[in-house]
């Protein structure tokens, strides 16, 4: 096989065809030659050809590290606009939490007040409370009293009745004898005074 393709260990010179050799001024520059058994070719490519793959693939490769670039400086865009969010957001949060606290020390300030409010009442109704029983026991005891009359009788005599109309004029009153003075002077030093007056 080594020797089919030439590649045997004998150099043997290869003999130039006629083909092969320079074209003489008037025949056709360029012609073809077919390749004999044995004979190594080697063709040479031009790198900037379409179809060339080497290229191709490193066109590739340079695209698809443009778009990972793009792809890496559009997920750090995302990256610092999320990060931003998220402290707008616990900051939010914060001030939320502070305005919850405040509002929970309001209604615990309000609750006590109010708790203290309802103390006082309820200890100025105790007090106003045992003053009436009081009163009712004082009451109670001036009832079952007998000497108390009069205040009893104050108590039951009703108020009188009020008249319409206009008052009754007002006489001017008539002059008293002058017995009637003397009568209330008493001659204390003189006897038998007590007799008179009876």
């Amino acid at each position: 096989m080594r020797r089919a393709l030439g590649l045997g260990g004998e150099s043997s010179p290869q003999p130039v065809s006629p083909a092969t050799q320079l074209p003489a001024a008037g025949m056709h520059p360029q012609r073809r030659r077919f390749v004999r058994d044995g004979e190594v070719v080697v063709q040479h490519r031009d790198h900037s050809a379409p179809g060339d793959t080497g290229t191709n693939q490193l066109a590739a490769a340079r695209q698809a590290l443009r778009e990972q670039i793009a792809a890496r400086e559009e997920l750090e865009r995302s990256l610092s606009e999320a990060q931003a969010a998220n402290r707008d957001l616990q900051t939010k949060l914060a001030h939320e939490r502070l305005a919850k606290d405040e509002a929970l020390n309001r209604a615990e300030a309000a609750r006590l007040a109010v708790e203290q409010a309802l103390q006082a009442a309820q200890a100025d109704l105790a007090s106003e409370l045992a003053h009436r029983l009081e009163l009712e026991r004082r009451l109670a005891g001036a009832r079952e009293r007998p000497r108390d009359v009069p205040a009893q009788a104050a108590l039951a005599e009703p108020a009188p009745a009020r008249r319409r109309g206009r008052p009754p004029k007002i006489r001017p009153a008539e002059p008293e004898p002058q017995a009637a003075e003397q009568a209330d002077f008493v001659e204390w030093w003189v006897p038998g005074w007590k007799k008179r007056l009876s």
